[in-house]
């Protein structure tokens, strides 16, 4: 691992909480290594300027699309444990009360 330190900076938390995959591949490979395989990744035939900023426009559509599905399934997933707590909690109190009737 590039990144062999335990300790975690506060910009390092706030790549995490951006995007998870990136701040694990910055700490693995480092970001000269990860920047050098962004700028020798091949590129097609040399394009014109509205092509270039079209790929900009969909790479960047592409990243956004991704953050927004695991947002929305992790958001989903709280949800989802936050009903389960509920659930738990409600069927602790009607047991109580069924004992304290029986009882």
């Amino acid at each position: 691992m590039n990144n062999d330190s335990e300790k975690i900076s506060a910009s390092e938390i706030n790549r995490y909480c951006f995007c998870e995959y990136g701040w694990y591949y910055e700490r693995l490979y480092g970001r000269k290594y990860i920047l050098e395989k962004y700028k020798n990744k091949k590129q097609p035939k040399k394009l014109n300027k509205q092509q270039e900023v079209d790929d900009t426009f969909n790479n960047f559509k592409r990243g956004l699309e991704f953050h927004d599905s695991f947002n929305i399934k992790r958001r989903m997933g709280a949800v989802k444990n936050l009903m389960i707590v509920f659930i738990v909690l409600s069927l602790i109190i009607a047991l109580a009360l069924v004992l304290k009737l029986c009882g």
